[in-house]
């Protein structure tokens, strides 16, 4: 019986999130690890003057009231429809960025100085023996397992729809390289991409900013998260990215099951 109970158990989550403002005088980046909820959010907000660090923070906190409103059950009254193909957590991934989006969009459209801003945002929903993956933008999730790193989100950009079309098509210095097809606040309603995984223990997930990404290859992120600690592997993962010569904010959030 006690084996079998060793069986079911789920594996301990151990996490821990940085970010840097970099060389920019504001960051514009902002994330939020909270256990008790089992979710974990990063968000890389963009407009002039501070909308972009406005967009980030409201996209976030408007996803984690929505998540902490329905952690007891179904009878929260939805705002958007609940999709019975999918589980519990996705449904609650979905509506949630389609509230944030919603909450960032309209305030953008109220404040003149606000106006056009946006976010991208990734987040982790731990749920039982399942983790549940939600983004709209290029903010990205990896999945190290196994001592193998992959890329688990595809970013909403125009160089990644492009590169889906042509997969050999010259990326590298095209000046449309960086540019959304999909963010938080861009438009009234926003579809999110929502998957979900079983959890093995030894699996190791990273969130990150495009900060991060942008300017660590997989070989140095993967690195990063073979350190013995959460702790010093979000750390590694965002000065990795800045000593490399990165331009921008940088955020990751580590999230190790052991």
């Amino acid at each position: 019986m006690l084996s079998w109970l060793c069986l079911l158990s789920v594996p301990q989550l151990l996490h821990a999130g940085r970010s840097e403002r970099g060389p920019r005088s504001l960051n514009q980046d902002f994330f939020t690890t909270d256990p008790a909820l089992g979710l974990f959010v990063v968000a890389d907000g963009m407009g002039g003057h501070k909308a972009g660090e406005v967009a980030s923070k409201l996209a976030v906190e408007t996803l984690v009231e929505f998540v902490h409103s329905t952690a007891r059950g179904p009878e929260h009254t939805w705002p958007f429809p609940f999709d019975p193909q999918r589980s519990a957590g996705a449904n609650r991934l979905i509506v949630g960025m389609r509230l944030a989006n919603r909450k960032v969009h309209d305030t953008g459209a109220r404040d003149l100085q606000l106006t056009g801003m946006g976010t991208t945002i990734v987040a982790a929903l731990v749920e039982g023996d399942h983790i549940v993956i939600g983004h709209v933008g290029d903010s990205r999730a990896y999945l190290m397992r196994d001592d193998r790193l992959v890329a688990m989100t595809r970013d909403h950009t125009w160089i990644a729809a492009m590169l889906a079309a042509e997969p050999n098509a010259r990326t590298e210095d095209h000046p449309m390289r960086h540019v959304l097809t999909s963010g938080i606040g861009m438009r009234e309603d926003v579809t999110p991409v929502v998957m979900e995984q079983a959890i093995r223990p030894g699996d190791c997930w990273l969130l990150c900013s495009d900060g991060v990404h942008g300017y660590a290859s997989e070989e140095v992120l993967a690195d990063a998260l073979r350190l013995p600690s959460p702790e010093a592997a979000a750390e590694r993962a965002v000065h990795a990215a800045l000593d490399i010569g990165g331009s921008d904010n940088a955020t990751a959030i580590v999230l190790r099951f052991v």
